[in-house]
C-alpha cells in the first residue's frame, strides 16, 4: 500500500450473494473491500435467488492525518513522534506538557489516562504525582509513574474520582543534578 490506499468498506447484509463497489462492473461474494483510496463508490448488492438488487453511493472520506502531540504515536506517518515532530511546534527542553482533561470514568479505552510529555534527555523517567481535590485533600499519590499513564482517575477512598476539577502537582527530576522541578496543572475529569 502507499499513502491514501488504506481505506476499507465493510458491507454486512443478509440474503446478499454478490457485492460490487463499482456499480456492478465487477462482483465479489464477500462484502469486505480493502486497500481503497478516498472517493465515491457505487455499491450494488444482488440476491441471485430473488433477483433483487440494491444500489447506493458511499463516499469514503480522505483523511489528512495530523500529528497528535503527546500521544506517543506517529499519527501523520512521517517518522517523528509528538514533540519530535515539527508539526507539534514545541521544544520540550523549555516545557513540560500535561493533558488537562481526560475521561477515566467511562472506561471506553479513549483518553482514560492523564499523560505528560517532557524532555527525556533533560529529565529522568522518574515522575512523582500528587492529585488534590478542590478542597485541597490529597486523593492520589504515585512515584515512578508511567508518563503515558500518569493517573487513571483512581483515588484512595473510591475506585474512581468523581467528575470535576482537580489539582495535579507533578515533580520531575533533572538528570545529573537531581534537581526537583514542579509543574502544577488544573485537571478536569469528565
Amino acid at each position: 500500500m502507499s499513502d491514501g490506499d488504506d481505506g476499507q468498506i465493510l458491507l454486512e447484509c443478509q440474503n446478499v450473494t454478490q457485492y460490487s463497489i463499482d456499480g456492478g462492473q465487477t462482483y465479489s461474494t464477500g462484502g469486505i473491500f480493502t486497500d481503497l483510496i478516498g472517493g465515491e463508490y457505487k455499491i450494488k448488492l444482488v440476491n441471485d435467488q430473488t433477483g433483487c438488487t440494491f444500489d447506493t453511493l458511499v463516499n469514503l472520506a480522505i483523511i489528512q492525518c495530523d500529528e497528535i502531540c503527546a500521544d506517543g504515536q506517529d499519527n501523520d506517518g512521517d517518522g517523528d513522534i509528538d514533540c519530535d515532530d515539527i508539526d507539534c511546534n514545541c521544544t520540550l527542553s523549555n516545557q513540560i506538557w500535561i493533558s488537562n482533561i481526560f475521561s477515566p470514568i467511562n472506561e471506553d479505552g479513549i483518553n482514560d489516562f492523564l499523560i505528560i510529555e517532557f524532555d527525556r534527555i533533560r529529565y529522568l523517567d522518574e515522575i512523582e504525582i500528587n492529585i488534590y481535590d478542590r478542597w485541597g485533600n490529597l486523593i492520589y499519590f504515585n512515584k515512578q509513574a508511567d508518563s503515558r499513564k500518569l493517573w487513571d482517575g483512581s483515588t484512595y477512598n473510591t475506585d474512581k474520582a468523581n467528575y470535576g476539577v482537580y489539582i495535579a502537582k507533578i515533580y520531575l527530576f533533572e538528570r545529573g543534578s537531581n534537581k526537583k522541578i514542579m509543574k502544577t496543572e488544573i485537571i478536569t475529569v469528565i
